[in-house]
């Protein structure tokens, strides 16, 4: 008798609104999650990538310089020269650090992960590190040098 009784609630369709409202909640939830609300600019993850970035090429930098005596040149007008001295082979037969070129612009220059059009920008011998080099790239304040290896 119960039995009957489901089927024929099914049959009459007395809750046809349960596959709207699940998809709205399934939506709502992607959404959450997916984007930015309530949020301008780069999200901080952005940011920490950048700093990611900075100390990867700082480190690759370093090895560099153990395996040649020198660190990469570089007038800091971008990252380019930096870029592709890592990507080359050194002494022992491997390059420093494996730059991908989805992460160069068109011009070698290594991307800013906090804005599309951003680079990093390399200079060596530094004005802030002068025994060495400086590393520095827009963060998401958009202070042109606020991610840098200056400051730690």
């Amino acid at each position: 008798m119960a039995e009957d009784q489901k089927t024929e609630a099914r049959k009459e369709g007395r809750w046809p609104w349960i596959w709207p409202a699940a998809l709205l909640v399934a939506l709502l939830l992607i959404a959450w999650f997916v984007l930015p609300l309530g949020r301008s600019g780069p999200r901080p993850s952005q940011e920490a990538d950048a700093r990611s970035w900075i100390e990867l090429l700082e480190s690759g930098a370093k090895v560099y310089q153990l395996d040649r005596g020198a660190f990469p040149p570089g007038d800091g007008s971008g990252s380019a020269v930096l870029a592709k001295c890592l990507r080359t082979q050194g002494t022992n037969k491997h390059a420093p650090l494996r730059i991908e070129k989805k992460h160069l612009d068109r011009d070698g220059n290594v991307l800013n992960p906090v804005g599309e059009s951003k680079i990093i920008y390399y200079r060596s011998p530094g004005t802030h590190n002068p025994k060495s080099f400086d590393l520095w790239c827009e963060d998401a304040k958009g202070r042109a040098d606020g991610i840098n290896n200056w400051e730690k």
